[in-house]
């Protein structure tokens, strides 16, 4: 058929020759250049109207990247979330090591420990240092607060105790054990889980020291060292 067509165009044409070829051969040959190189309509640019240049997306390829950025998200924000935990739990034990190692200084110059920040030869970042009923003092700044326990001997343990102001993330410094705690509250699951994550388990459902009183509940992990 389609030699036939082109038989007809030859016969169309007058004889001409154009080097060694008819006139009507070269149309012909430059008829099918001409189609080979014409750009071909892709059927999505009839019924979208878009252009070649943005052909947009279709549902699939939303759905896959809407996917990929869940699974992404799923990973990385508890990720992201235990490292602010374990920034600010690293501030908390730095400030509580200041009153650790003038508390310890204090022991070996008078033979007890100290009973307030009052007696300690670095000052407290707040004036806003107060008694609680029960005999120990705290100070509270603008994040944290900081409480000192006296001894009481055969009851309590002198400690130095500094948490969040969310009261949810808790270290303490045991100074006649010389030993570390961290303290979470039961119903934050990040704050345990910083804690199972630089301690062991030794006791649960505590209540702790804060500005306020006793007050609960946490889990404590003993710090390895």
């Amino acid at each position: 058929m389609q030699r036939e067509n082109e038989r007809r165009k030859e016969l169309s044409f007058p004889k001409f020759v154009v080097g060694n070829l008819p006139l009507s051969k070269l149309l012909l040959k430059k008829e099918k250049q001409l189609c080979f190189m014409q750009k071909v309509e892709d059927p999505r640019q009839k019924h979208s109207g878009m252009t070649p240049d943005f052909m947009g997306f279709t549902l699939i390829e939303l759905l896959v990247v809407v996917l990929i950025i869940g699974i992404l998200a799923a990973v990385a924000v508890p990720q992201y979330q235990l490292a602010v935990n374990k920034s600010r739990f690293a501030n908390l034990r730095s400030v509580a090591q200041t009153y650790v190692k003038a508390g310890e200084a204090y022991y070996l110059a008078n033979g007890v420990y100290p009973s307030n920040f009052d007696a300690l030869a670095v000052d407290f970042p707040s004036t806003n240092i107060t008694t609680v009923a029960t005999g120990y003092s705290c100070g509270i700044t603008d994040k944290m607060y900081c409480c000192m326990v006296p001894e009481i001997t055969g009851m309590v343990q002198p400690k130095i105790t500094c948490g969040l102001n969310n009261k949810t993330l808790v270290y303490l410094y045991n100074m006649q054990q010389s030993a570390e705690f961290c303290r979470a509250k039961t119903t934050d699951n990040q704050a345990i889980k910083l804690c199972k994550s630089i301690g062991r388990e030794s006791t649960k459902n505590l209540r702790i020291e804060t500005p306020a009183g006793l007050e609960g509940y946490y889990d404590t992990y003993t710090i390895s060292r």
